[in-house]
């Protein structure tokens, strides 16, 4: 099934509001997926693995597998019954997300299971600034944050110590030269 089929049959189930919500934790996973070079219609849809995951719509189920299948989300929890849950209609937190990238980037996996020092692992690892750490636990976790963070880590060196910015250029998803005209259109540096 199409994304746009899905979408649709989507809306016609959820209120606007989780609606909006859901297009927009479907939308954060595929830039994620395209930061870290991935094609991720291709992949995700193409993507034939189980998730065990009860609170995933069917329309975003194929990109909720590939995150699953990859080891970059492993759900929020279990209820009493032993109901797996993605979170699909939770918001995303800075935790949330940084524990996403830790992961992306191999500095963990979702053995981890406990995400409270994400932000502080993620200073550790030379992902976040402790600037960066303080304004993330000081506000909410906005949109504008996601770029930032995602930005910002095309220049951390991966578990494997290359910078994920190498990689991907290495791997064709941009050109040494775009990425020095993506450096180049930043004129702010980042929280010490």
């Amino acid at each position: 099934m199409k994304r746009e089929k899905m979408a649709y049959r989507l809306k016609k189930e959820l209120d606007a509001a989780r609606y909006a919500h859901t297009l927009g934790v479907e939308k954060t996973a595929r830039e994620m997926a395209e930061k870290f070079g991935v094609d991720e219609e291709k992949a995700a849809l193409a993507c034939t693995a189980s998730q065990p995951f009860i609170d995933v719509p069917d329309w975003c189920a194929p990109y909720v597998a590939y995150a699953y299948e990859r080891g970059y989300s492993n759900g929020v929890g279990t209820d009493s019954l032993g109901h797996s849950y993605f979170g699909t209609q939770q918001t995303a937190s800075a935790a949330m997300y940084v524990e996403f990238m830790l992961r992306a980037l191999g500095y963990s996996s979702t053995a981890t299971t406990n995400i409270s020092d994400a932000l502080d692992r993620a200073v550790t690892a030379g992902v976040l600034t402790a600037g960066e750490r303080t304004a993330l636990q000081s506000s909410d976790f906005l949109r504008a944050d996601v770029a930032y963070l995602s930005y910002y880590a095309l220049s951390v060196r991966t578990s494997g110590g290359a910078a994920l910015s190498r990689k991907l250029i290495d791997a064709g998803v941009f050109t040494d030269a775009d990425y020095r005209a993506a450096q180049a259109m930043v004129t702010t540096g980042r929280l010490a």
